[in-house]
């Protein structure tokens, strides 16, 4: 095994080197050729943060109006309004910079907030509903301190 790798050692090192690249461009920068991927990845992210109460986390991936999305995550975490139970997206869509996403809510309605609700509200909600939700890549993260690293936000919430 010495010997092959004492042999082939400039082969080993090129792949190496070519590989290195390759690697950071398909996991770590977006650069359009996987862009769904990254838009499902954060988008997640972004939502599992802000249905368990985590809402620093929900803030960092807002782009514009943080303190109004901070502020929704917070009175969801402490019962003044309904939280979401599940959330999937249903459809993605990426126009360069911007994308746009179809996601399908489910709140979760609490005895108490259901004596404020009619019939027909708390009906509504427990079929789920649609929203859009427009998207912005932002490069600011840094990986390992220096390289860019590719990140999608929410800028706009369209409800249906």
């Amino acid at each position: 095994m010495r010997k092959f790798l004492q042999q082939n050692l400039r082969l080993i090192l090129s792949v190496a080197i070519l590989a290195i690249p390759i690697l950071y461009v398909t996991l770590v920068l977006d650069i359009g050729i996987n862009s769904k991927y990254f838009i499902k990845r954060d988008f997640n992210r972004a939502f599992l943060a802000r249905k368990t109460g985590n809402c620093e986390l929900f803030k960092s991936y807002i782009h514009n109006e943080k303190d109004k999305w901070g502020e929704r995550c917070v009175n969801e975490k402490d019962g003044k309004s309904i939280p979401i139970a599940e959330f999937s997206i249903k459809e993605v869509t990426v126009n360069g910079k911007d994308a746009f996403t179809q996601v399908q809510l489910l709140r979760d309605i609490s005895p108490s907030i259901k004596i404020k609700l009619t019939e027909a509200q708390i009906e509504a909600v427990k079929e789920g509903y649609l929203v859009n939700y427009d998207l912005t890549r932002d490069n600011s993260d840094k990986f390992l301190w220096v390289l860019p690293k590719s990140r999608w936000v929410i800028k706009n919430e369209i409800r249906e």
